[in-house]
């Protein structure tokens, strides 16, 4: 597979009632500090933050995401304040499987796995189902890079408005490998295997997506 793949969406009835849903006042979100907010083990004192990947591997579980330190301190980026849904919890350190988070899970699934099939993905499990929205914030600013598990998997997004924010790629290194502007309404997959991602924050709207992780 090349670096990334844009998917078509066919829009079915599913995804257009979703989408009106999730863009709607009906729909709850929740605010986040921070891109990376400390996990529970974290702030129990059970495991320091930062961990670097390949030490401590059994404790990476609990972390969200694994972040190399010296290089992102040297990164320019903002760590901003965000809204989120989280439809499907990942797995963590004292719960090792995904759970159920919200009583809108099965739709968001369901608008996944339609979009999947249609472009012949075959997904066994999926590891984490979250709908991220950044309030739009002057100076094409990027928020900080990360990843989203240490194990083999897939990320696809689901770009629901037209407020730009592109998706960018690095390698361990910190080296871009790509970017993709999404229109709305596109839809991309990549692997997310040891591939930090961050994106642009948008300027002038909203920018609502939904990620997914998957096996």
């Amino acid at each position: 597979m090349n670096k990334y793949k844009v998917l078509k969406n066919p829009k079915t009835d599913t995804y257009l009632q979703f989408k009106k849903f999730i863009l709607s006042d009906d729909f709850p979100w929740f605010y986040m500090p921070q891109t990376l907010a400390p996990s529970p083990a974290e702030r129990e004192g059970r495991i320091k933050p930062f961990m670097i990947k390949g030490t401590e591997r059994k404790w990476n579980i609990e972390r969200k995401e694994i972040l190399l330190k010296d290089k992102v301190h040297a990164f320019d980026h903002i760590d901003h304040p965000f809204f989120s849904h989280t439809f499907l919890q990942r797995p963590i350190l004292e719960r090792q499987y995904p759970k159920a988070h919200s009583p809108h899970l099965e739709i968001v699934k369901k608008t996944i796995d339609e979009i999947l099939k249609y472009n012949n993905i075959h997904m066994d499990c999926y590891f984490r189902i979250n709908a991220n929205l950044d309030p739009p914030i002057k100076g094409h600013k990027k928020n900080l890079p990360h990843y989203d598990h240490i194990w083999e998997h897939t990320i696809v997004i689901l770009y629901l408005t037209d407020a730009g924010g592109e998706t960018v790629a690095f390698d361990n290194n910190l080296k871009k490998e790509f970017s993709f502007d999404p229109p709305e309404d596109s839809i991309m997959l990549f692997k997310g295997s040891n591939q930090l991602h961050c994106n642009y924050l948008p300027e002038e709207k909203r920018r609502v997506i939904v990620i997914a992780s998957f096996i």
